[in-house]
Parts: C-alpha cells; sequence; structure tokens
C-alpha cells in the first residue's frame, strides 16, 4: 500500500475545504442579494405608475410656458454662468474702452513692414479695423507692449492676466517673413 504525503494531509486537504467553504458562503449572500432585487422589482409600487404621465404633464406645459412667453424658472441674470471664463469677459470690458491700436491684442495685428529711421526701428502694423499704425519700442497694445524692434522682428511682452500663472509676462515674436508653420 502507498503511503499518502505529509503535504497532501496537513496542508492541501485543508487548503481545498476551507476554498470550497468559502466559495459557497460567497455564492449563498450573491444568490440571496439578487433574489432579493428580484422581488423589489416584481412589485411596482402605485406611485411610480402615475409619476411619469404627472412628469410628462409637467414638461409639457413648460415647454408651452416658454413657447408663450412666460418667464421660466432659470434667471440667468441671477448667478454666474458657470461655462463662462470670467478673465475673458473681463478683458472684453477693457477693449470696449480703448480706441484705436490700444484696445487691440497682439494676436489681433498683423506685423506689415519695418523701416529704420535714424538709429531707431519703427514697425508698421495693420490693425483689425484695416488701418496702419507706425509703432516704437514701448509702445502699448492692450494685453503688451513692444520691448524690442529688430530688421526682422518684433517681440513683445505680453501680460497674462491669469492669477494662477506664475510669470505674468511672456514674450511674443513677430517676424517679417515667417518661418514655415508659422502665422
Amino acid at each position: 500500500m502507498r503511503k499518502k504525503s505529509y503535504l497532501w494531509e496537513r496542508l492541501l486537504v485543508p487548503l481545498i475545504c476551507m476554498t470550497f467553504l468559502f466559495s459557497s458562503i460567497f455564492m449563498a449572500q450573491q444568490l440571496i442579494a439578487w433574489g432579493g432585487i428580484q422581488e423589489q422589482q416584481q412589485k411596482p409600487k402605485k406611485e411610480e405608475k402615475q409619476a411619469p404621465e404627472k412628469t410628462v404633464k409637467e414638461m409639457i406645459q413648460k415647454e408651452e410656458d416658454v413657447l408663450a412667453g412666460k418667464p421660466t424658472g432659470y434667471r440667468p441674470k441671477s448667478m454666474r454662468d458657470p461655462f463662462e471664463n470670467p478673465f475673458q469677459k473681463r478683458t472684453q470690458q477693457k477693449r470696449l474702452q480703448k480706441p484705436g491700436i490700444a484696445g487691440m491684442l497682439i494676436n489681433e495685428v498683423e506685423l506689415v513692414g519695418i523701416l529704420k529711421k535714424a538709429d531707431e526701428y519703427i514697425a508698421f502694423f495693420n490693425g483689425t479695423d484695416n488701418l496702419g499704425y507706425f509703432l516704437r519700442v514701448n509702445d502699448e497694445l492692450e494685453d503688451g507692449r513692444i520691448k524690442e524692434i529688430t530688421l526682422e522682428t518684433v517681440v513683445f511682452e505680453q501680460r497674462i492676466e491669469d492669477p494662477t500663472a506664475i510669470r505674468k509676462t511672456r514674450e511674443v515674436i513677430k517676424r517679417l517673413h515667417p518661418l514655415s508653420g508659422e502665422r
């Protein structure tokens, strides 16, 4: 007769029995929970049957009120629009106050030419109003100023109005002859 090994008697048999026991308990819990859900679904309440009809009537009534021009429950002036950038609104209000190139953004103006007069360079820009503007170093635009003008480029110092930004300014370079991919 063959002898059973120590490993089989002492370790594997109890381990297999415990695994079977725990899986049976787990399956029983799942079946009980599933049966409870089925019982709740089979017994609909009387209130639930009436609720959809009531909401449909309310929705139709609200639609008719909107089409008739009656005021609705949403009043956009009482609260801030969560999808609107508050910083952009602030810059638009400022822009309405400044006429000419002082009210235009750096990205909106187009560099047309650069002139040299004595020892300084003068940049010629075309604005959004289709007028030409001659600008020198330190002239202001809506969101920055001209920092430097060279023979081929104009360097702007653009103000960043984001309060979470670490740097409050950045350099923007406009080239007279843009490189491939720039515009």
